[in-house]
């Protein structure tokens, strides 16, 4: 009676949610700039591992990463017009950007140098704000107080800055450079060392960009000194912008390495923008940032306290047409209807789950909880958020929790408690069926699921998983089979799931990702994700929870 009552309401609830018709999107992405100038290979990737070729006017996007292959000089303008040039085998990632000329709206410039050299002069963002600019590496955070310096990721971090100041600052705390500190350069080894002041120019800079500045006072520290010349350049970077056929001279003096040095002047902005005018060359001043970047060893987007309470899996299924899913990930107790899910690169059974990369980090954000569910005895909960009024957040970055993607319609959830190693090994020698279907929670292009059938076949001798099927109702009848095999507590479909959709036959493809739950797995949580192969815009996504045939006490 108690599991009808709870069907009743979700069937309910489903009723008022798919009735509103939610186009699950993802945000547009916001255009940062365009490409002055490039010799060679250029590519953007974006947040979706989509590469796509840039040459000069292209343009580029917040959440690309701009890589370079060898030999390969670019030149890249931001709409608060900072410059910047990549130098061959250069990987920059654009985090977080914003720019608004005018009204509303707060203005970010936020990247990360992931490998490779690369020079830069700040923009208008920088100088309206100094704390929303920054750049991030694996050895430290770049805070800016000045307009050209240069950075390289040559074995750790090496820095010079040729005009005003910026402060590196790693977990062993902060130095200062140029601007009336001690040293002009230094050298970062990496994120739990300090800096090293340098009294030379760096030999990874093959030429000073400018007369290198007097430091304020003769330096008392240790220092460590690298080899290199330093050279003046007095000849400013030409750049010719869209409204002029005039060639402008760029006051910030910031000159190329040789192999590059004629790109500004053959190719110009075309833009008829005036936030794209050359970067002021003066009194842009950037407060350092606070955040400290690991190498990688400790995920920052996930606290101590959210790490330990991760003794779940989760599984997400984003909901809409050609929509992502996730399964098997570590997740927190979803039990109170806001659990963290991770999509990683490995799942439970693998050797090196427990370990394994993070990819994304999902949160509610202020996503409404539309319905949720749990079964207390399995350790199992289940939800939907929807987010078409305040979406999801998805984290993209284990060294910056600031950076995210966000989801913009309903995602479907499920957290689960793996059962013990010892109940699985002790079913050896049997063949259980789960079929009794507890709860189920899902909608589509049909509107919501109001009937699921759940069928298969385990022998934990061998592991095959036989007769497996699935059949669901939602305007849409959806009819599905499957194989597979147990990988620990997972049941591996590998690529078997088959079956149509309505009388017409229409074929059918998806995942349907389950795993075995309870103290003596007696049931089976999972998730469906399926659309029609000619028509990706009739699909059906949900959750639901199956035990064996009997019930538990029969198992």
């Amino acid at each position: 009676m108690r599991i009808a009552t709870m069907k009743l309401k979700l069937l309910l609830i489903f009723s008022v949610i798919w009735s509103l018709q939610i186009s699950p999107v993802m945000a547009s992405p916001t255009m940062a700039g365009k490409v002055i100038s490039v010799k060679g290979d250029l590519q953007a990737i974006n947040a979706e591992n989509q590469a796509r070729q840039l040459k000069r006017r292209s343009v580029f996007y917040e959440g690309d990463t701009l890589k370079t292959t060898a030999g390969t000089y670019a030149q890249i303008r931001f709409s608060d017009g900072a410059l910047v040039s990549l130098k061959p085998d250069t990987e920059f990632y654009i985090a977080r950007y914003n720019y608004q000329q005018e009204g509303e709206g707060k203005n970010w410039s936020i990247g990360r140098l992931i490998k490779g050299s690369m020079r830069a002069i700040t923009g208008v963002i920088g100088k309206k704000d100094p704390k929303t600019y920054q750049l991030k590496t694996s050895s430290g955070t770049i805070g800016i107080r000045g307009t050209v310096y240069e950075l390289a990721l040559q074995k750790g971090l090496y820095v010079a800055v040729w005009k005003g100041g910026i402060t590196i600052r790693n977990n062993t705390g902060g130095m200062d450079l140029g601007m009336g500190s001690d040293f002009n350069y230094a050298y970062v080894p990496d994120i739990n060392t300090p800096p090293q002041g340098l009294l030379k120019p760096p030999a990874v800079f093959r030429q000073a960009s400018v007369a290198p500045q007097k430091p304020a006072k003769t330096a008392q520290k240790t220092t460590t000194d690298q080899s290199g010349s330093a050279a003046s350049d007095t000849s400013g970077d030409s750049v010719t912008t869209a409204s002029s056929s005039t060639t402008e001279t760029d006051t910030a003096d910031v000159a190329l390495d040789s192999g590059d040095t004629n790109l500004l002047s053959t190719d110009p902005v075309v833009s008829s923008d005036p936030t794209t005018s050359t970067a002021d060359a003066t009194g842009i001043s950037i407060t350092p940032d606070s955040t400290v970047i690991s190498t990688g060893a400790v995920d920052q987007r996930l606290t101590s306290a959210e790490l330990q309470a991760m003794t779940f899996v989760g599984l997400g299924i984003y909901a809409g047409a050609n929509a992502p899913v996730f399964a098997g990930g570590l997740a927190t107790d979803g039990s109170g209807g806001s659990p963290i899910l991770t999509d990683m690169t490995a799942k439970p059974g693998d050797t090196n789950f427990a370990t394994s990369t993070i990819n994304d980090v999902v949160r509610q954000g202020g996503a409404a909880l539309n319905a949720s569910g749990s079964n207390s005895y399995y350790s199992a909960s289940w939800g939907v958020w929807n987010g078409s009024q305040t979406p999801v957040e998805i984290q993209k970055d284990s060294t910056d929790p600031t950076v995210k993607v966000f989801w913009s319609g309903p995602l479907f959830w499920g957290t689960f408690q793996l059962p013990p190693a010892a109940a699985i090994t002790a079913r050896s020698g049997t063949t259980v069926n789960y079929s009794n279907v507890l709860g189920f929670i899902g909608g589509g292009s049909g509107g919501m699921v109001t009937s699921l059938n759940f069928n298969a076949d385990i022998n934990f001798s061998t592991g095959a998983v036989t007769n497996g099927s699935l059949i669901i109702t939602n305007g849409d009848f959806w009819n599905m089979t499957f194989t597979g095999n147990l990988v620990g507590p997972r049941i591996n479909t590998g690529g078997t799931v088959s079956g149509y959709v309505n009388s017409g036959g229409t074929p059918v493809q998806g995942a349907i990702p389950t795993i075995l739950i309870g103290p003596n797995v007696e049931a089976i949580g999972g998730g469906f994700d399926l659309e029609a192969i000619s028509n990706p815009n009739i699909y059906v996504e949900g959750q639901f929870t199956a035990e064996c045939a009997g019930g538990r006490p029969a198992c």
